[in-house]
């Protein structure tokens, strides 16, 4: 899974690259959360899926496995708005800020040494 952060006006984001584009985790998190019958759909999303790199990171494989879950359904879910009618999968130039290949999650020090910087 490659991830990205990217920027929506002044927040910057956590992404995954699909080959509809950027998806927007916490929010595709969210909306699927929501579809699944959870009540407070943004307050469980960012508990496992933050809307940020380092929160995400921190998470580790119970992060990882959920966001490739809901990269799936995605897929499947062509044209589906976030809980606030948001875009889920932005293109892939959107205001991208940075990359990151993620193999397993990091424990210990965290290493930024495969973060690369996108200039637009």
């Amino acid at each position: 899974m490659k991830l990205v952060t990217f920027k929506v006006h002044t927040e910057s984001r956590i992404g995954a690259v699909a080959k509809e584009g950027i998806v927007d985790l916490n929010s595709a998190y969210a909306a699927y959360l929501r579809e699944a019958g959870e009540p407070f759909p943004r307050r469980a999303a960012s508990a496992v899926i933050p809307p940020d790199m380092v929160g995400f990171l921190e998470g580790g494989e119970k992060s990882k496995k959920e966001a490739e879950k809901v990269l799936k359904w995605v897929a499947k879910k062509k044209g589906a708005l976030g809980v606030d009618g948001e875009k889920l999968v932005r293109p892939s130039g959107h205001s991208l800020l940075a990359g990151l290949e993620h193999h397993q999650a990091t424990v210990g020090p965290l290493d930024l040494s495969g973060l690369t910087e996108a200039r637009h």
